[in-house]
């Protein structure tokens, strides 16, 4: 996919974009890769920028570079916080273009965005996947006009992923199977989201064994990749729940990663929801354990088949990577349960869960992971 990377920017009018992307990336042959895959055409690096640090500050920066290096679009290649700077620095351009046209009659005037195309490294960051679900807007408002800058294509290349480290390759995964279960049992599950959801699941059931013995295995890393876009576009159309809810008060208290804290806290999250979900939790042993362990399971026992077969996923990679499978392990703090869950209780996802969660069921959620 990286080949086709000069003609979506050929279609977008640009020739000249600004790469984004971390020192690491830099230092593991990224321009290298790029320069092979670009050889032939007409598109070239007009600079690199790789301060990735704070966002306001690196917006500024890379703006300034952007500039300096004489770019007319971007190309953002990494992890989620390259992306999100470089979303940012899109955003950035385009109001400066609208600073210059303000004054002037927009009935029918088109603004020049700098084309901004995303490569994602890291396979089931959520935020990146569903910025792509989004097309550009140009939303106005009664008494101002506001532009919010989402990529213009995202390129799904497995090659993106080959230096993402085991242990983050399964956390991811998980992460995404994680998106797909919350959304086939969201309150706003709905055929489309359901169809998505067990595509997803089937696709990290297949694929991340291969990743586990081969962690080159092109075919299955972009078979992750799929499965995280359609986990995405899935909760992108339901939503996710209690285990993101979890997740976000963990992250932002106690700076656990996101996908290691939804690695700790989904088997528990499914028993807490298993009064409402069972029927559907069984209908995903399928998908979760393949077609003879879900004939083999009587229909009242597929639900919990389900948690135990996540459960014996976890301890799996736990065994073999050192994947955290409780908080204690992950060096969270029982001081620090109160204000987890009061974060997780008032967050987003709690209104889409099926289960409604008080703050001391939250607590009791955290007691039994930790």
């Amino acid at each position: 996919a990286l080949e086709n990377i000069p003609f979506e920017f050929q279609r977008l009018g640009a020739k000249r974009p600004l790469l984004i992307t971390s020192k690491t990336f830099i230092s593991e042959g990224v321009v290298a890769t790029l320069n092979q895959a670009f050889h032939g055409s007409s598109l070239v690096l007009g600079g690199v920028y790789t301060e990735v640090q704070d966002m306001p500050t690196t917006a500024e920066q890379a703006l300034e570079a952007f500039e300096q290096c004489a770019c007319d679009s971007i190309l953002a290649f990494g992890e989620e916080q390259v992306i999100e700077a470089s979303r940012l620095l899109a955003e950035h351009i385009s109001r400066s273009a609208h600073d210059t046209v303000e004054l002037m009659d927009g009935n029918g005037l088109t603004i020049q965005n700098a084309p901004f195309i995303a490569v994602p490294s890291n396979m089931g960051c959520k935020r990146k996947i569903r910025m792509a679900m989004v097309a550009p807007t140009l939303s106005k408002p009664e008494n101002s006009q506001v532009i919010y800058k989402e990529p213009d294509a995202l390129v799904i290349d497995p090659r993106a992923t080959l230096n993402l480290s085991l242990k983050k390759t399964v956390a991811t995964a998980i992460d995404t199977l994680c998106h797909a279960i919350e959304a086939y049992t969201s309150m706003q599950k709905n055929p489309l989201s359901d169809a998505y959801a067990m595509s997803a699941i089937s696709l990290v059931r297949d694929n991340l064994p291969k990743i586990v013995k081969n962690s080159r295995d092109r075919k299955a890393r972009l078979g992750l990749l799929n499965a995280s876009i359609l986990a995405d576009a899935s909760f992108s159309n339901a939503m996710v729940g209690i285990t993101h809810a979890v997740a976000y008060g963990v992250e932002k208290v106690s700076r656990l990663n996101h996908e290691e804290a939804v690695c700790i806290h989904l088997p528990h999250c499914m028993e807490y929801n298993r009064v409402s979900t069972d029927e559907y939790y069984g209908e995903l042993l399928i998908q979760l354990a393949g077609p003879e362990i879900f004939a083999d399971t009587p229909s009242h026992e597929r639900g919990r088949k389900s948690i135990q077969t996540l459960r014996n996923m976890l301890m799996e990679y736990h065994e073999k990577l050192d994947l955290p499978l409780c908080l204690s392990q992950a060096g969270v703090v029982r001081s620090d349960f109160g204000k987890i869950a009061e974060l997780a209780r008032v967050s987003i996802p709690m209104l889409f869960n099926p289960e409604e969660a008080k703050q001391e069921d939250i607590y009791n959620i955290l007691n039994l992971a930790y």
